[in-house]
């Protein structure tokens, strides 16, 4: 897919590879397929675990801080991954609406601040202007893309 796909898009296109899995060694395999093809994606997204809803906030993100923890110590060691001259980076996808397991801000700032050279940005559907503006300021110079169109242009403004 990804080949057909840069082959319709052009070089200059920015192809994202979804790499999303309830289980790490899942999303890892997933990954390290996405990479050893002819044309490797520009970015790699990835939803946290999404088959159980928590018991409560605070051990759901709990959970999805320590899986994507565990996916980024693993990509970091993955040959695939570290033999590239320039390596995707990693996008995460909130959309709790679906998941049942939100990313918070303050979650996703711990993230990049531990994983700067891995984690590249993040995805957040259905959420509103103030969520996207706190998961800019938990980590700044990152990429915040909004999947909710209402608000697409009030986030493009700032």
């Amino acid at each position: 897919v990804l080949e057909l796909t840069r082959a319709a898009m052009g070089a200059g296109a920015f192809i994202f590879a979804n790499v999303s899995a309830c289980a790490v060694a899942d999303a890892l395999e997933l990954t390290r397929q996405a990479l050893v093809g002819t044309s490797a994606p520009d970015g790699l997204l990835l939803l946290p675990p999404f088959y159980h809803k928590p018991f409560s906030a605070a051990q759901g993100e709990e959970g999805v801080e320590a899986f994507y923890r565990a996916y980024l110590d693993g990509l970091s060691k993955m040959p695939a991954y570290v033999a590239l001259e320039k390596p995707a980076g990693v996008y995460l996808y909130t959309f709790a609406l679906h998941t049942q397991q939100p990313i918070s801000p303050a979650c996703y700032g711990r993230l990049v601040s531990a994983y700067p050279s891995l984690v590249k940005g993040i995805k957040a559907s259905f959420v509103g202007i103030e969520e996207a503006c706190a998961y800019a300021a938990a980590a700044p110079g990152t990429a915040v893309s909004v999947g909710n169109g209402k608000i697409q242009l009030e986030c493009l403004k700032r």
